[in-house]
């Protein structure tokens, strides 16, 4: 029984050191973002396309600069939720009041950032729904500029 203890001790030891490496921190980051975009040919065949969004953004604490490729700013703040896990909110994002809006965002939260794992200066990203972490909107990658 001890020794399950100890182990079982480790192991939330290791699994919160290893929750922390994933913490953004202050800094330029280069992000791309993996979308899939769904398109119909004239046999109504459906294929997916992947399609590659590009950007810089600047962190600061809780506040953002996202700069776009043809030079568009965009300057927003950031909400953590724990270490590795947050929202984006930017001045141009417009919420849906509509009552189907309301309920949709209601059942499935906002669309959060979870950062999943850290290779040199290479942080890998997924964007879910908050209130269901289990569906994955998209998937891409942070890559630390050296400034």
């Amino acid at each position: 029984m001890k020794q399950i203890l100890i182990f079982f001790i480790v192991l939330v030891l290791y699994s919160i050191t290893d929750y922390r490496s994933n913490k953004l921190e202050n800094g330029k980051y280069k992000v791309e973002i993996k979308n899939r975009k769904l398109i119909k040919n004239e046999d109504s065949i459906t294929q997916v396309q992947i399609i590659y969004e590009i950007f810089s953004i600047q962190i600061n604490d809780t506040l953002f600069t996202k700069i776009n490729e043809n030079g568009d700013t965009i300057y927003g703040k950031i909400n953590y939720f724990g270490e590795n896990v947050f929202t984006m909110k930017d001045n141009t994002t417009e919420t849906d009041t509509t009552e189907i809006g309301k309920l949709i965002l209601k059942s499935f939260g906002e669309t959060c950032i979870e950062l999943l794992d850290k290779h040199n200066d290479t942080i890998f990203f997924r964007t879910r729904h908050l209130h269901n972490l289990h569906i994955t909107i998209n998937e891409g990658k942070l890559i630390k500029q050296n400034s």
